[in-house]
């Protein structure tokens, strides 16, 4: 074969392939899902407890005996937003890891998945509106507010942990 034959089927070839890998789905990453899904643990886990603690903190409302006023002290505490901090400082923690490992290999997916991460991060951490922005503010969040909020967290949660399986299954997102 004639070298510019040559050279022309090896460009044909490199550009054919630049082509399906810019055209298939963005590899699927372990670590990430597994970072996702702690994450989700975590946050759910911290909620349920809030929640459990608002109930126990509404039975001993009424409390007279010193006992009981005493486990409404120490309950009101475990529920305030200086009880949960490291909670919080955990979460900022695990969001900067979630956030490094998609942007250490980026593709076509990482600018959507970046700005989910920037949304809970918004909705867990953010300023005004934010989980945390309104512990600090209330002191104890009312039970009505842990439900809401744990819905629509889990949504977005939902949300990248469905993305993550269709990776894992090897769909085309993002396929032309």
């Amino acid at each position: 074969m004639r070298p510019a034959l040559v050279a022309a089927l090896h460009r044909l070839v490199l550009a054919i392939g630049l082509v399906l890998v810019a055209c298939s789905a963005p590899p699927y990453d372990e670590q990430t899902d597994r970072l996702i899904s702690s994450l989700q643990s975590d946050v759910d886990s911290q909620i349920v407890t809030l929640l459990s603690i608002d109930r126990k903190i509404a039975e001993l409302a009424g409390a007279n005996t010193d006992p009981a006023r005493k486990a409404l002290a120490e309950a009101r505490a475990r529920a305030g937003y200086e009880g949960n901090a490291a909670f919080y400082d955990k979460l900022d923690s695990q969001l900067t890891s979630l956030r490094l490992r998609i942007d250490a290999l980026p593709n076509e997916a990482t600018p959507n998945l970046d700005r989910s991460i920037d949304d809970l991060r918004a909705n867990l951490l953010g300023g005004e509106g934010s989980l945390r922005s309104l512990h600090q503010q209330q002191g104890i969040l009312s039970e009505a507010y842990l439900r809401t909020i744990r819905r629509q967290l889990n949504a977005q949660f939902q949300a990248l942990l469905a993305y993550e399986l269709v990776l894992k299954s090897g769909s085309a997102i993002g396929k032309k």
